[in-house]
């Protein structure tokens, strides 16, 4: 149509999407960040779930996805994404490539009420707890578990006018 090999144009596409990712990967490294959504939403790959095949079952290439996003309002930027499961390990790499192209300021975080956001932020930004080991006492270890920091600030908006939230 244009006179151009349809394979010229998809490697021009390739270089310029390596382009772009480097480009955006030195600019996206110290971003300060005071205000932060995040959210998800669900789509499909080709079919839905329920719609799949046993061999497309086992090989869980297509099915539910679930797109998660860290949004900053201020600047209307998508600073963080995941395509994934609904599951605490996919809320667990948003925040933490959230907090790879952030500065060290923790943002005011607001969501909806899954409880996988409250684990993640705990995760990815808490503070480990100190467990003084007792000597003589009986039993397992205890596991240490992560305390929020103070400087951590978190709102968990309802839609139906009802909200927990929380903040340190």
């Amino acid at each position: 149509m244009i006179g151009a090999d349809k394979d010229t144009v998809c490697d021009g596409l390739a270089r310029a999407g390596w382009h772009c990712r480097a480009v955006t990967t030195s600019l996206f490294d110290t971003l300060h960040l005071t205000e932060c959504q995040v959210d998800e939403w669900w789509s499909f790959v080709r079919k839905k779930a329920a719609h799949r095949t046993v061999a497309e079952r086992v090989l869980a290439l297509y099915g539910d996805a679930w797109g998660w996003i860290a949004f900053v309002p201020a600047w209307r930027l998508v600073a963080a994404f995941v395509v994934g499961k609904r599951d605490q390990e996919s809320a667990n790499v948003l925040l933490q490539r959230l907090q790879a192209v952030s500065c060290e300021y923790i943002p005011f975080f607001t969501s909806d009420q899954l409880p996988h956001y409250t684990q993640a932020l705990l995760q990815v930004y808490g503070i480990p707890e100190v467990i003084l080991h007792i000597p003589g006492k009986r039993g397992p270890k205890p596991t240490p578990k992560r305390l929020p920091p103070t400087n951590l600030h978190y709102a968990q908006v309802a839609s139906a006018g009802k909200a927990d939230a929380w903040s340190t």
